[in-house]
């Protein structure tokens, strides 16, 4: 996948998807934090 952002893109939905992917990588790694989160709280129980 990240080839994709690694060249021209050459279709809207390319251009879209780069135009989109710093909050894409920012709600990734909030999504990721979370689950970790709730993981962790998980093992306590």
């Amino acid at each position: 996948m990240s080839s994709l952002f690694n060249r021209q893109p050459k279709t809207l939905d390319e251009q879209y998807f780069n135009d989109i992917r710093p909050l894409l990588n920012e709600d990734t790694q909030n999504i990721i934090s979370t689950v970790l989160e709730k993981e962790s709280l998980l093992r306590n129980i």
